[in-house]
């Protein structure tokens, strides 16, 4: 069911899509069994899905001179996933309750603060053309996400069903500030989950992990992925693009959002809140 002209978006099965993507790969995709080696990356709209994936191929071919392959669940299904090369990185933005799960598999899940992720896919959509929203304003995107309309589904829920998760053993959980702050740490946690001896390789020589760290820049990715899925990776852009009322509703919103849980420390050292951290 088409649910907006623009930016163009359907609803199915009650989840929201873009509007271009078929209804019957979107649930050939839900039948995937995930299998042991599997790697599921799960992100919400642009808080880091290509950086991870960046890190994981680039480990793979320095280390162990092997391209995994990977696919996007929601966009190409069950027959691609199928097909895929082994080891295989299942890429979607599906809330943990859609995620097809299984103890066999890894999954790696990263969120990023409101705003930065706000403004991102601001960009990503006024950029790509099915979107219908080349014209579009902030302001008139910012509504939207506000009030958790963007397609794949609201931030909000992305962000609580997989924190509720997130000491499932085999669920690595990061944000993408955290990984910003610390990237040769974070290649290490990243791959050490995936696979401890190639974590062990790159600790133990640093030419290989200076490869790693070049091959997943946001240079070498603008490389080879699409430029609209790869724009800035900075933290802060926030501050160029919200209003000061458009900062303090989304505080609110998000904070409410997230009552009763410790979410709100995801941040504490980021600066994403307009004025003092709130707790």
């Amino acid at each position: 069911m088409i649910e907006r002209d623009r930016p163009y978006c359907q609803v199915v099965d009650g989840h929201r899509l873009p509007g271009s993507f078929s209804e019957e790969v979107y649930r050939s995709g839900l039948r995937y069994r995930p299998e042991p080696g599997d790697v599921v990356l799960d992100t919400f709209p642009k808080c880091g899905t290509h950086w991870v994936l960046g890190i994981l191929k680039a480990a793979y071919q320095v280390c162990r001179e092997v391209t995994p392959g990977s696919t996007f669940l929601e966009k190409l299904g069950l027959d691609a996933i199928e097909k895929c090369a082994r080891p295989r990185i299942v890429f979607t933005h599906l809330p943990f309750q859609l995620v097809p799960f299984s103890d066999q598999a890894k999954y790696i899940y990263v969120i990023r603060n409101p705003k930065d992720c706000c403004v991102s896919f601001y960009h990503h959509t006024k950029t790509i053309p099915a979107y219908k929203f080349q014209d579009g304003t902030f302001d008139e995107y910012f509504e939207i996400f506000l009030d958790g309309r963007t397609d794949f589904g609201s931030y909000y829920e992305s962000l609580r069903s997989w924190y509720s998760k997130k000491d499932e053993p085999n669920v690595l959980f990061l944000t993408y500030e955290g990984m910003h702050a610390d990237v040769r740490g974070s290649v290490l946690k990243i791959t050490r989950f995936v696979d401890a001896g190639i974590a062990d390789e790159l600790e133990r020589d640093e030419d290989k992990m200076r490869t790693v760290l070049e091959k997943s820049s946001v240079g070498s990715m603008k490389k080879e992925f699409e430029l609209q899925f790869v724009r800035k990776g900075v933290v802060g852009d926030w501050r160029n693009y919200f209003s000061p009322e458009q900062s303090r509703r989304l505080e609110e919103r998000f904070f409410r959002e997230v009552a009763g849980t410790d979410i709100s420390k995801l941040w504490e050292s980021t600066d994403w809140l307009l004025d003092e951290k709130k707790t």
